[in-house]
């Protein structure tokens, strides 16, 4: 695959940066005196063969970012309703308890399972009710 210029390269840039505004991302790296030339000559670029490829291996890269992103911001959700199930119940304050529960809706809503939420939350609480339980002393 050949380069692709500096001057394209910083269009390019400036069009993933800008909320993918082609004649604004033109009118910044190139400094034309008018923006129909400017309109025209933006979408020449993006039809350019070097430049759509560069977009696409940024956004390839942009998105397998997320997915790790998006992946170790769930596993530490996970371990927060994984400690408010290990937690003894007199350790389970509010805070803690807070916790667990706002994971448990946050993983559902990224996971697509907002009525599943509800049935999470009630589990987590059934959890927490039986170990408030196993650890209550009787007087």
């Amino acid at each position: 695959m050949t380069m692709i210029s500096i001057r394209h390269k910083t269009f390019a840039d400036e069009y993933l940066n800008n909320g993918r505004n082609a004649t604004r991302a033109y009118m910044t790296v190139y400094k034309p005196l008018k923006v129909l030339g400017a309109e025209a000559s933006s979408a020449r670029l993006l039809s350019d063969a070097k430049v759509r490829a560069y977009i696409a291996k940024v956004d390839a890269s942009n998105l397998e970012n997320n997915q790790i992103s998006k992946q170790k911001y769930l596993d530490f959700m996970d371990s927060i309703v994984q400690e408010a199930k290990t937690a003894p119940a007199t350790i389970l304050l509010g805070d803690i308890k807070d916790r667990a529960l706002n994971a448990i809706k946050i993983i559902g809503k990224w996971q697509g399972y907002e009525s599943a939420t509800q049935i999470e939350v009630l589990s987590i609480k059934e959890i927490l009710k039986s170990q408030e339980d196993e650890d209550s002393i009787e007087l």
